[in-house]
């Protein structure tokens, strides 16, 4: 390894680490400031509604599984936010056509 100026490999580390610590606090800081959040606040509604909203087409629907993949969450949490979604009239839930 180069020269770290005088500091152990564990010092670099740690200032990575606290580097990445302020940069997910400063983005989360102003997501909170957002026009988005007032707006999900003001509809009763959730970052996690806005992914779930993000994920879906009009006139496409998609199993719970694969909405909650695209989101990253569990089955069952997409299907919590389906179900605020839907009491909302947000999104409307249907069968969907099995293959052959």
């Amino acid at each position: 390894m180069g020269d770290m100026g005088g500091r152990r490999p564990g010092a670099k580390q740690a200032i990575a680490v606290e580097v990445w610590r302020m940069m997910a606090e400063f983005s989360m800081d102003s997501f909170q400031r957002s026009l988005h959040v007032a707006i999900l606040k003001e509809l009763g509604l959730t970052p996690g509604h806005m992914k779930v909203l993000s994920v879906l087409e009009p006139d496409d629907a998609r199993p719970m599984g694969v909405i909650a993949e695209a989101c990253h969450c569990d089955p069952s949490m997409a299907t919590w936010l389906v179900d605020r979604l839907e009491e909302r009239g947000l999104v409307r839930r249907g069968s969907l056509a099995r293959g052959r």
